[in-house]
């Protein structure tokens, strides 16, 4: 059974399986779900198309804890233009032009501050040996993230870890965004109205990476 939400660009399919099919990234949801794999890639692969025809059935096997996301061209451009643009090592673009891949976040993609991780889906010769390929792969994937072990798979399958552009977070910034949003900082020094609040908002960063 599938559940369709209010938006028109979203599929969740219903019961503990978290998959997205989605236009943009503005309508995964922020904070429910703790781990994202989305589908990437710019040449309309086999190996993306298979995936996006049985999300339902291969988000099984993530459950409540991550979803698996796929969507339509206008997603993977603009994930593509993300990474490309908050990812300061250059060489992730030949990675993603290259071969079809998921990327792998701890979180939102526009608020982590964990690293994220680019593994290139593999490829066959035979469509069914490359289906149970596909299926294993994001089994095993599924598996390393409910035992907290991400990094470990990560690192045995080749994929390749990269760090986002900064975002303020922490229990500190957190704190003093709070304080600031409660606060009302406008001295008058010298007949000259000076706005803190905004200082400090400027100082804190941003709460999230725009996308």
């Amino acid at each position: 059974m599938i559940q369709q939400d209010e938006s028109p660009h979203i599929t969740l399919h219903s019961g503990l399986p978290m998959g997205f099919h989605v236009s943009t990234l503005h309508n995964l949801p922020v904070g429910n779900i703790e781990y994202f794999v989305h589908v990437l890639d710019i040449g309309g692969s086999i190996q993306a198309e298979w995936i996006a025809e049985n999300l339902h059935t291969l988000a099984k096997s993530f459950g409540p804890k991550a979803g698996l996301v796929t969507g339509t061209a206008e997603l993977t451009n603009e994930l593509y233009d993300f990474l490309v643009k908050h990812v300061s090592d250059g060489q992730v673009e030949s990675v993603l032009l290259s071969v079809p891949c998921l990327v792998i976040s701890e979180g939102h993609l526009s608020r982590t501050n964990r690293p994220v991780y680019i593994l290139s889906l593999p490829s066959a010769d035979d469509s069914d040996a490359l289906r149970e390929i596909i299926s294993t792969l994001l089994y095993e994937l599924a598996l390393a993230i409910d035992e907290a072990r991400l990094a470990d798979f990560a690192s045995s399958r080749g994929a390749v870890q990269v760090g986002l552009s900064p975002v303020g977070g922490g229990i500190v910034v957190c704190t003093v965004r709070e304080a600031n949003k409660l606060l009302e900082l406008k001295p008058n020094i010298a007949g000259v109205g000076i706005n803190l609040n905004a200082v400090v908002e400027k100082w804190l960063g941003p709460e999230s990476r725009p996308v």
